[in-house]
């Protein structure tokens, strides 16, 4: 006679049976938690990327377009823009040859069409052109496919012997043109007082 052990202790499939329906159980919930839970807000003004102590080179085909240095960059969730922190050694060439430099203390650049804004402590200058245009302002934007700079906010403008200030400021850097709104000329280097 073979004895069997019936001591009310639990079997192999029962504990099976326990962890399919807890493992059943607990998917259940969490396919029903994600299908009712309100949709998450966007994320406005996040950034996706940060980046550190950055040196930054582009190209206009196979040629050397710009580059730059700057302590930091952040990008946007969905890559359009990027924003730049404390740009300098800024050199954009023309047909690989500096054309003209900036610094300023922000700078978003939108990376679909090149255009960019830059703020704070703007200055710029060309290398070449016509005349030497060193341009300082608070705030300016670049059109790229216009080839065109635009200074909404007062500004001053040094060529060689002379100061322009005004707001309202376009350079085009195709022809080399400039369009002013209300302005003030000064020729002449200031005397200094005794």
């Amino acid at each position: 006679m073979i004895a069997s052990d019936r001591s009310g202790r639990p079997t192999w499939r029962f504990w099976l049976i326990a962890v399919a329906v807890l493992f059943l159980g607990g998917y259940l919930y969490l396919f029903i938690s994600a299908i009712l839970a309100p949709p998450m807000p966007p994320l406005v003004g996040s950034n996706s990327v940060v980046m550190h102590t950055l040196h930054v080179i582009g190209q206009h085909g196979p040629k050397l377009g710009w580059s730059f240095s700057a302590d930091s960059s952040s990008t946007s969730l969905d890559g359009a823009y990027t924003t730049y922190q404390n740009v300098r050694d800024g050199t954009y060439y023309d047909h690989g040859k500096p054309a003209y430099h900036i610094s300023a203390r922000q700078v978003t650049l939108d990376t679909r069409s090149q255009n960019y804004a830059a703020t704070g402590d703007v200055h710029i200058w060309a290398v070449t052109g016509v005349q030497p245009r060193d341009i300082r302002a608070d705030g300016l934007t670049w059109n790229q496919p216009l080839q065109t700079l635009t200074c909404p906010t007062n500004m001053t403008v040094h060529y060689s012997g002379s100061t322009y200030s005004g707001a309202n400021l376009i350079v085009n850097f195709r022809d080399g043109t400039i369009h002013t709104g209300p302005s003030a000329v000064t020729y002449g280097k200031d005397k200094k007082k005794p």
